[in-house]
């Protein structure tokens, strides 16, 4: 079904350029702030058509401006893009197309590789698969590949990259101009004790010739879960922020490219090589707080969960990072993602999802939480805890905040993996 355009498609926040630098400090512990009783919020499943999402990103596919969902399903096989249905019917199941057939996908994205102004969609597979797959979008040209429901591929094209085969189980990826020639590039990162790693794939001159696309390392790593795009020494040039949750190199740190465009990259260790680092998610950390001159509260503060009973907001001060640690909501163990957004009038919304529906004393416990922080000059400070999820759910994945019902405020959009809910967004009250 064919939507027509109500809204514009934008993120909650732009990450701001920002001056990072390289240190550790002292950390300030907080305990977890009351609970609020109230019921979880209403879930509105978005597609449930397979096994195991693993993931939600986020990009206008159809290009009708409203923001469209990219998962793969680990455990069906099958990459999916759902499109945006429009306000009026956007609690009910979207409208689906399968883009890909192929093994174990842990991720997908969509980027414009070819140029033709259709995005494309990407997608990492581990397991036995180890490839990136590249699946091209028929474009305007053939209306079905957007509006046909979950039967088939629908006149998408999908290929997989030579370089990428057997290399390595891949995670996680993004487009990144790396080298300046030709199309877009991609970041691609790995788990695995000896071929994992954070690599980059060159577009060549042909984008649609796959065996042209070529493979360069980075960084050794053994199980990445976050990549981020963003200028984290303020010289102008992309860099790379990581989240490495296994092995005797992992935490937080970034990777900055050689500025005479060779093939060394520099890394800069953050902080947290002592904890298992998840999904991380960064923003400017003048949101929330009013402006003042000359104040670098501008430089991004970095928001991590980690499978280790808290998560961490790590800002650069003087020079160095400084943590504040968190307990995680509901005594979650596990926790998997955090996301942040900031509100209109001050301060910030931050929802965390955990991995297992479990804490430590195996209690069943919500899995999914929200709260707003306030912040001083120097410290953020929680407020209650909502539940979000109730007990219907296990193993959520990284989440994100968005205005989907275009009702004013923030919707959260994630996944699950276990139970099988599929994808599917919260309605804030």
């Amino acid at each position: 079904m064919k939507t027509t355009k109500t809204d514009t498609f934008m993120h909650p926040f732009a990450v701001a350029k920002a001056r990072i630098g390289l240190a550790w400090s002292w950390c300030i512990v907080l305990t977890v702030s009351s609970v609020t009783a109230q019921a979880p919020w209403p879930r509105h499943t978005i597609d449930d058509s397979s096994r195991g999402a693993d993931g939600v990103r986020l990009a206008d596919v159809d290009g009708n401006g409203l923001p469209d969902v990219i998962t793969g399903w680990e455990e069906g096989g099958v990459v999916r893009v759902c499109f945006h249905p429009g306000a009026d019917q956007v609690r009910q199941r979207w409208p689906a197309v399968t883009v890909g057939r192929a093994p174990s996908p842990e991720d997908a994205f969509a980027v414009d590789l070819d140029r033709d102004g259709s995005p494309d969609v990407v997608s990492c597979h581990e397991g036995k698969e180890q490839a990136i797959w590249f699946h091209w979008n028929p474009g305007p040209a053939d209306p079905a590949g957007v509006t046909t429901a979950a039967t088939g591929t629908a006149g998408w094209l999908s290929r997989k990259v030579p370089s990428t085969v057997g290399e390595t189980q891949w995670m996680y990826g993004l487009a990144m101009q790396v080298d300046g020639q030709h199309g877009v590039d991609l970041v691609i990162g790995s788990k695995g004790t000896a071929g994992g790693r954070v690599a980059w794939l060159e577009c060549p001159a042909d984008p649609r010739d796959v065996s042209a696309w070529k493979l360069h390392d980075i960084e050794k790593a053994t199980w990445i879960m976050s990549l981020e795009a963003a200028d984290m020494n303020g010289d102008g040039r992309e860099d790379l922020f990581v989240t490495d949750r296994k092995g005797d190199r992992r935490g937080a740190y970034w990777l900055q490219k050689k500025s005479d465009g060779g093939e060394t990259w520099r890394r800069h260790d953050i902080a947290l090589a002592d904890q298992e680092v998840m999904f991380a998610a960064v923003l400017p950390e003048s949101a929330g707080t009013p402006s003042r001159p000359n104040d670098r509260s501008a430089i991004p503060g970095l928001w991590i969960a980690t499978r280790n009973n808290q998560f961490f907001h790590l800002r650069f001060r003087n020079d160095r990072w400084v943590p504040q640690v968190f307990t995680n909501p509901f005594l979650a163990k596990s926790g998997k993602a955090v996301a942040v957004a900031p509100q209109p009038g001050g301060g910030v919304l931050l929802a965390h999802t955990s991995n297992s529906a479990y804490s430590g004393v195996r209690h069943r416990q919500p899995a999914v939480a929200v709260t707003t922080l306030t912040r001083d000059d120097e410290t953020w400070k929680l407020g209650s805890w909502i539940d979000v999820s109730g007990l219907e759910g296990t193993k959520f994945d990284r989440a994100e905040w968005i205005d989907l019902d275009h009702d004013g405020d923030l919707d959260l959009l994630t996944c699950e993996e276990t139970d099988n809910l599929g994808v599917f967004w919260y309605e804030q009250p």
